[in-house]
């Protein structure tokens, strides 16, 4: 247990344990003194706060939607606002979580000091070269080694001579035992059976710091401690002046690149780089929502010989895969600035071809039959992810130092592959001509329009009342779906005590029951209509949630509840998107695209908050009625949508291919 301790390897390595010790009790102590004080101060703030988000957040949407209705501004002024209201909270949010981090932050320390006051796996030899002799180093040699971790036999009867002067290497596959053995001449830990010598002597009997002093162990992995660059380069001699750090550092070859970061050498780094990773997880997110409703825009605006929508998808998949391709020579670089660099442009190439990517769909698919055609999206999706697990448990493997050159190398084979295959099968502008003339056999038109004082076409009254309400149940169903499942885990362990990763099969459960679900799906409401189907989904989502508040236990029972969900998942998710669509003329598609998803990723980053703040200041017990009473604002919102539905026309004449039936 002590040997998975982030750090200690180094700690241990240079000597710092007690001075590390100490500078926690310290820390710790200096916490606890203002930590009754914060408490107090803590729920009032948070309960303030979140309540003024959320009254903020719907205030604003309730004015902009009033004044679209009465003509004062565009549907593009109600996202502007409402997002640049919802995004401006952000400090707001960092200050009132002040208090809970330092919380956190105490009982990590409290860990880490319970870690530390535990009984080594070995007991120390006490003594030094003069008191247990001088064993310069005249070969080391492991006889018939056995040692297990717990029932699990890693060396079995194993030997191995090591002479001085000579460079040993020692190879096998993954858990084979290469650094157990290593950890062994140590004395990290002690043998079971056989015995570890160095210079003829037993490990066991040689004074330990003289042992270590005698040897050097370099781990494959380090950890960098949260403090300056300089504090962690010192580690190994504190006090050491800046001259010598840097010349360290030189002599590592990673002067350069310290040198160019912002405080070069005082440069605050965090354990893992786990702020660097939140912080791009958070842009990935932040990208996302207003690329993809910009780029879904202007891809309406274009027209070339490949279409509206290939070049966008062409240029967009060129430039991630050759962004992309850096991101594993960066990371084997150890250049973090090329790595940062090539992800944010990764992510910005993705944005470019995504919505214009799901709207093709739509341009070249009959009304009636968008729903199957999403419902083969979602499902190609599902599939696209397993696909890239499994390379990733193929290619990339489970050693120290994973290469992920290949996986990456793949990937971009896999993105270039299927553009070819777009470029080669789908000749946008004939499949969109085709649609059009399938719909008008059929006598299919699109959702009329208005003009408006500056000759601009927009959707009638009734209509955009309709694309109102759609896009709010959207954004409900997303606030149930997201709070269960991004808070499951904390549900489960406080209120079920649960440990581990046991939650994980309800929503694997809930994932199947989606990923079987997206066909049928798709051909039933071909024939009985996308809003009854979603409204059966969103009662359905609500009924699943109750039942799951129900359960006091985890059992069975809770397998088959989420079952449902995915179920009920399937069938909302497989229709809103085209309903959203049909409501648009075929030149807007785009444009609505961008809405559909604006709305969605908008209540995934506001769920979380507005979740925790229930589960934090009122009890976890609070997560399933959360997620039913916003299923059932849903369920109302949806009752005010008269647009959008579509239902199979007669096929007529060539059209039987597409056999759809009355």
């Amino acid at each position: 247990m002590l040997d998975s301790l982030r750090g200690l390897d180094e700690t241990i390595q240079y000597g710092q344990g007690e001075k590390r010790k100490e500078q926690m009790s310290e820390r710790s102590k200096e916490l606890a003194s203002v930590q009754e004080n914060l408490s107090r101060m803590e729920g009032s703030q948070r309960s303030v706060t979140n309540m003024v988000i959320l009254l903020a957040s719907f205030g604003m949407l309730a004015l902009a939607i009033y004044l679209y209705t009465k003509g004062g501004i565009g549907f593009e002024g109600v996202l502007t606002c409402t997002i640049a209201m919802m995004g401006s909270f952000g400090p707001v949010v960092a200050l009132s979580s002040l208090s809970n981090n330092l919380n956190q932050t105490l009982a990590s320390g409290e860990r880490v000091l319970s870690l530390l006051e535990e009984a080594p796996l070995v007991e120390e030899i006490p003594g030094d070269a003069a008191s247990g002799g001088d064993h310069a180093f005249a070969g080391a040699e492991a006889q018939n080694v056995t040692f297990a971790y717990e029932d699990e036999t890693i060396l079995d009867q194993y030997s191995l001579k090591l002479e001085p002067g000579k460079i040993t290497g020692i190879h096998g596959a993954s858990g084979s035992g290469k650094s157990t053995i290593l950890k062994l001449l140590m004395r990290f830990w002690d043998v079971q059976t056989g015995r570890i010598s160095v210079d003829g002597a037993d490990v066991r009997e040689i004074p330990t710091k003289h042992l270590r002093d005698m040897e050097s162990y370099v781990t494959q992995e380090t950890h960098l401690f949260h403090d300056s660059i300089a504090n962690n380069i010192a580690i190994a001699k504190p006090g050491a002046t800046r001259e010598e750090i840097m010349e360290a550092a030189k002599k590592a070859s990673i002067h350069d690149f310290i040198m160019t970061l912002p405080n070069g050498y005082d440069t605050e780094v965090g354990e893992l780089g786990d702020t660097l990773s939140g912080g791009i997880m958070a842009l990935d997110n932040i990208l996302a929502l207003f690329l993809l409703p910009f780029f879904g825009a202007w891809s309406d605006k274009i027209n070339t010989k490949r279409g509206k929508r290939t070049p966008f998808i062409f240029v967009g998949t060129i430039l991630a895969v050759i962004f992309m391709l850096l991101l594993p020579a960066a990371a084997n670089a150890r250049n973090l600035i090329l790595f940062v660099a090539a992800l944010f442009c990764t992510l910005l190439s993705m944005g470019i071809f995504r919505s214009p990517a799901v709207s093709l769909m739509p341009d070249v698919t009959p009304k009636p039959l968008r729903s199957k055609g999403n419902a083969i999206i979602n499902l190609m999706g599902a599939v696209g992810i397993i696909a890239a697990l499994g390379l990733i448990m193929l290619l990339v493997g489970d050693g120290d130092t994973p290469n992920y050159e290949p996986l990456f190398i793949s990937i971009a084979v896999i993105m270039l592959l299927s553009l070819a295959i777009l470029l080669w099968k789908v000749d946008e502008n004939r499949f969109v001509a085709e649609r059009i003339e399938i719909e008008g056999a059929w006598g299919i038109e699109e959702e009329e329009t208005e003009v408006d004082e500056k000759g601009n076409a927009v959707l009638p009254k009734p209509v955009k009342r309709s694309l109102t309400f759609l896009l709010l149940s959207v954004a409900f169903w997303y606030m149930a779906y997201n709070g269960v499942t991004t808070a499951f885990s904390k549900y489960a362990t406080e209120m079920w005590g649960m440990a581990g990763g046991g939650f994980a099969s309800a929503l694997m459960v809930a994932s199947i029951g989606a990923l079987i679900s997206f066909v049928p799906v798709g051909i039933i409401s071909s024939r009985l209509g996308r809003k009854k189907v979603i409204l059966f989904g969103v009662l359905l989502l609500a009924a699943s949630f109750f039942a799951a508040f129900l359960f006091q236990t985890p059992n069975f029972g809770i397998n088959i509840v989420f079952l449902l969900v995915g179920i009920a998942w399937a069938s909302i998710n497989v229709n809103s998107y085209p309903m959203v669509v049909e409501m648009c003329k075929g030149s807007d598609i785009g444009k609505f695209t961008g809405m559909y998803y604006t709305f969605s990723m908008a209540a995934q980053v506001l769920t979380p908050v507005l979740s925790g703040a229930f589960l934090e200041h009122i009890g976890y017990w609070t997560l399933f009625p959360y997620a039913t009473i916003f299923s059932l604002i849903a369920f109302l919102t949806m009752l005010m949508v008269r647009h959008g539905d579509s239902k199979p026309q007669p096929p007529k004449g060539r059209l039987e291919a597409f056999d759809v039936d009355d």
